[in-house]
């Protein structure tokens, strides 16, 4: 599936790779790998915070972000820290750190570099998270090393450890990242040297090899595989070209599955990628499809955005469902309360794995801006007739489901093997309160009626000041007419259309 040049970046070789689920396993595993360091440390993200706790159990080590990254500076003379973070949007002011520049830079060791990357469109967003230690051991996925990112896979609503840097405990947090060494590795320090050459206008210290070895902490998943590398880089600047490998990943796998296609994604507004899903939703012998995303969006504004923005796009997957394959769920843990209703996860991950044979884990969401506008960076990989790579992919999906479904992966592969679908395991294993719930679509009219299309909310090209005057003035906004209704059966599948329902009862 992967070609280099069509649909991701470059294909290279890892000796190791490891499935990191949830802050806690990230961070800490990015904690050991830091603390190995001799040449240099890349740290790209859509936020990066000095304060955030990354490990808080290593004796002799501080456990805030920044005053690590200064103590390992101070140790090794020859190692030189890279941080370099998004010039975030003014919306963003009140949940970032405010003084970075002064606590990243004035207040670190010379050899501590930090910048703000300013390189693109407008409307667009720097959304990659990735680290690269010595080009010798690489991160990527979905998680930053920033606030409100930390949990375990117990998602326990009142964990007293999981409070942000005001104190107060915030919504439990599902995320996933994977490490790679080997020429992987290498590959993806030769793209966070270029962000920064861009963004700054300066050449990183050349690399030079080092005996870093893969810590002993981080479990290996898979070895001796080969790791796809997949960009969006929007038309900017000094690139002439737009790079949209992700889209083209998406629309490649989704079109190749046999059997199943299993997708864990904190949003789902991207309208190639609808088309994609319904076209196979329509085909009898089309794949079983499953789809895990957040009940809940992540505040007021998203719900009046994206959220507007999701019901709709899975209003068109709903519609095409003709043969019932599809399942929409969003995962749940107990609250505090015993008495007191399950609590939504608030789930960030971005994975997709079809038929057991093809894994994805990145940054970029199935929204239209990962797909053209925002910098996203997904690593991929695939069995390749391998018995091993298929086994440690098909073992990570169940670990997956394993961690919603309270239960064990081993459980978990023997309901699907039982019951012959994903789908149904899921109803023989959701039984308790921390479970997979059918989605329900949850936009009002009031808040449909408020954003005609998702042409400035989630653009897939830049916003140029001809895009937004044909927003405002254009009288066809898009969106599903109002004409189409439809209803939901117990299990978050499609059901029949109802001439006499409005489309968005369900």
């Amino acid at each position: 599936m992967l070609e280099p040049g069509r649909n991701c970046w470059r294909v290279e070789k890892a000796e190791r790779a490891a499935f990191l689920v949830d802050g806690e396993a990230y961070f800490c595993a990015v904690q050991r790998a830091f603390c190995s360091a001799r040449r240099s440390i890349f740290i790209i993200g859509w936020d990066v915070d000095s304060r955030v706790a990354v490990c808080r159990d290593t004796p002799g080590y501080p456990a805030q972000l920044g005053p690590l990254l200064s103590k390992l500076v101070d140790e090794s003379p020859d190692l030189d820290v890279y941080v370099l973070g998004w010039d975030y949007a003014p919306v963003y002011v009140f949940e970032r750190e405010a003084f970075a520049r002064i606590t990243f830079g004035a207040l670190t060791p010379d050899r501590v570099h930090f910048a703000l990357d300013n390189s693109h469109p407008p409307g667009g967003s720097h959304h990659q998270k990735i680290v690269v230690v010595d080009d010798r051991i690489a991160f990527c996925g979905g998680l930053d090393l920033c606030d409100v990112r930390w949990d375990t896979p117990e998602h326990r609503a009142d964990d007293p450890r999981r409070v942000d840097l005001r104190g107060r405990i915030y919504r439990p947090h599902h995320d996933v990242q994977i490490a790679v060494d080997g020429e992987a590795a290498r590959a993806l320090g030769e793209l966070a040297r270029e962000r920064w050459r861009v963004a700054t206008g300066h050449d990183p210290r050349p690399s030079a090899p080092t005996d870093l070895e893969w810590p002993d902490s981080i479990p290996i998943d898979v070895r001796d595989v080969e790791v796809g590398i997949v960009r969006t880089m929007p038309q900017w600047g000094p690139r002439t070209t737009a790079i949209q490998e992700v889209e083209r990943l998406w629309i490649d796998s989704i079109m190749a599955a046999q059997r199943s296609i299993f997708i864990e994604n904190a949003y789902f507004t991207s309208s190639t990628a609808a088309e994609a899903l319904a076209a196979r939703l329509r085909d009898p012998g089309g794949p079983e499809v499953v789809l895990v995303i957040p009940q809940e969006s992540s505040g007021w504004m998203e719900d009046l955005t994206m959220g507007v923005l999701r019901d709709r796009v899975l209003c068109t997957i709903y519609d095409a469902d003709l043969h019932e394959h599809l399942r929409i769920v969003s995962p749940y843990v107990p609250a505090a309360d015993p008495e007191a209703p399950a609590l939504s996860l608030n789930l960030h991950s971005k994975v997709c794995i079809v038929d057991d044979v093809f894994l994805r884990i990145g940054s970029s969401n199935m929204t239209n801006r990962s797909m053209g506008l925002d910098t996203e960076c997904d690593l991929a990989i695939e069995a390749k007739g391998s018995p091993e790579r298929r086994a440690a992919i098909e073992g990570f999906r169940n670990r997956l489901l394993a961690e919603h479904l309270a239960t064990q992966p081993d459980t978990v592969a023997a309901a699907v093997e039982a019951a012959g679908s994903i789908s149904a395991a899921i109803d023989v294993l959701a039984t308790g309160k921390r479970t997979l719930l059918p989605y329900r679509p949850s936009t009002s009219n009031f808040a449909d009626s408020l954003l005609p299309d998702g042409t400035i909310v989630d653009p897939r090209e830049p916003l140029t000041m001809e895009r937004i005057a044909k927003w405002l003035f254009s009288r066809e906004p898009e969106g599903l007419p109002d004409d189409v209704p439809f209803t939901l059966d117990a299990r978050g599948s499609a059901g029949h259309v109802d001439p006499r329902s409005p489309r968005r009862s369900a």
